[in-house]
């Protein structure tokens, strides 16, 4: 099975889906995890540029499309050796007053997934996660984070 789950920083979709991990190992199951921001970080070391956390979304839209594509050519040749994945990924993102499109249509399409999730919570636990991280303290305001997570769930559903 092939899973894509979606959900906007801070709704606590890597936590939730490390444990989906540990629990279908517990059953016997083998899942592999890709975490498609963390991978982006690991491209670009392999590349030899060091970027920090707080300043990946400031890279210019080519910069980050040849890193997410990267990033999707590497889980699409790896994903072969399982039988079950997670895709850990953005739909979109809110950046500076502006929102932008986090994820290739081509490579999706190629992967095939069998299911699409988004992963969410209320507006306001959200928005206490964000402000305990450099990168996203001070913001995004509730209505920004509502907003934002009515547009991941909307473009993952297309």
């Amino acid at each position: 099975m092939r899973i894509v789950v979606t959900g906007i920083s801070g709704s606590g979709r890597e936590v939730h889906l490390k444990r989906f991990v540990e629990f279908a190992e517990a059953k016997n199951t083998k899942v592999k995890l890709f975490s498609v921001g963390s991978m982006m970080f690991e491209a670009a070391r392999k590349l030899g540029v060091e970027i920090k956390e707080d300043k990946i979304l400031d890279l210019s839209p080519s910069s980050l499309n040849f890193l997410r594509a990267t990033v999707f050519e590497q889980i699409i040749r790896e994903a072969e050796n399982y039988e079950n994945i997670v895709i850990s990924t953005h739909a979109s993102f809110r950046w500076k007053k502006h929102v932008f499109q986090a994820f290739d249509f081509h490579y999706l399409n190629e992967l095939s997934p069998d299911a699409f999730i988004t992963i969410s919570d209320s507006a306001l636990p959200i928005k206490i996660r964000l402000e305990s991280s450099k990168q996203w303290r001070g913001r995004l305001t509730l209505k920004e984070i509502l907003v934002w997570r009515d547009e991941e769930t909307l473009l993952t559903k297309s």
